[in-house]
């Protein structure tokens, strides 16, 4: 108890001292214009009626073609850009790892590798994840944990 009410505590006062963040909750009801975004983006793809854009996309950086900007949504970026196999694939990827944590031996390792695939999640639904230009930080973290598991199994294994 003690230790989640410092954490709302500290939260709450990191929020509060953040003008910059203060002002972007203050401007929230004028809209981000997301919104006109993923209306767009899900409009072509919705209404395209072609079964190669359905099932592929209309690829790459075809949304910054369409409305200017990004998506700000991995999973509407994957949509428009690669279809619903992009969608499918992206799915696998995310329930591998989340079933490859649960079968990683350190604890350490199993809540490092549970906090990244939920950052991601996250992420993922309100912004760019996948796409951004820094998840190569927390994909090469993935790796060295999932790395280090593989090595503890076989040298359990060959002792």
């Amino acid at each position: 108890i003690f230790f989640g009410s410092t954490l709302i505590f500290l939260g709450y006062e990191l929020i509060m001292s953040n003008d910059t963040l203060l002002n972007r909750f203050s401007t929230i009801s004028k809209g981000s214009g997301r919104d006109m975004i993923y209306e767009t983006l899900i409009n072509k793809w919705l209404y395209s009626g072609d079964i190669i854009s359905y099932i592929f996309g209309y690829g790459m950086n075809v949304s910054v073609k369409l409305t200017g900007f990004f998506a700000h949504s991995d999973w509407i970026e994957l949509l428009i850009t690669s279809g619903l196999l992009g969608i499918i694939i992206y799915v696998l990827l995310i329930f591998n790892l989340f079933k490859n944590s649960r079968s990683t031996i350190d604890y350490k390792g199993k809540s490092m590798l549970n906090m990244i695939l939920v950052i991601w999640c996250v992420t993922s639904v309100f912004s760019m994840f996948y796409f951004h230009t820094l998840s190569y930080v927390y994909m090469m973290l993935i790796g060295i944990i999932i790395g280090k598991n593989d090595r503890e199994i076989k040298q359990n294994f060959n002792n």
